[in-house]
């Protein structure tokens, strides 16, 4: 079936009219298959935390948006030996669970830094 001219150069202004607008993810430099929920992630209590290992707070400067957030709980979560990461962009910080035997502090805050972030020094909770 031929579409008339007229009819092409409407839907091509309205194409054009149209902002293109980036995926949430795109926004920040993110592949979208890292905008999902990561399985090491929710709500640990004090004693949950003692029982599967140590807990540390992270300070983090630069995150803006909930897409950071969820970039750095995504980094922190593929250290080996973290159990549970839990990010606040309200309090600007990580809390994070992990295997003393498997994982350091000093690498839960590279892999902050590997995703652009700014992290302060990790202290026990």
């Amino acid at each position: 079936m031929k579409t008339s001219l007229a009819a092409e150069i409407a839907a091509a202004l309205v194409a054009f009219a149209l902002p293109a607008v980036p995926l949430a993810s795109e926004e920040h430099g993110q592949e979208a298959e890292h905008a999902c929920e990561h399985p090491k992630t929710g709500t640990v209590t004090a004693g949950d935390a003692a029982a599967k290992g140590n807990r540390v707070v992270i300070p983090i400067d630069g995150m803006h948006c909930s897409m950071c957030a969820q970039r750095v709980t995504t980094a922190l979560a593929d250290v080996q030996g973290v159990k549970w990461v839990e990010t606040s962009l309200e309090a600007k910080h990580a809390v994070v669970v992990y295997d003393r035997s498997k994982a350091k502090p000093e690498a839960l805050a590279a892999a902050v830094k590997g995703v652009g972030y700014k992290p302060g020094k990790p202290k026990a909770d």
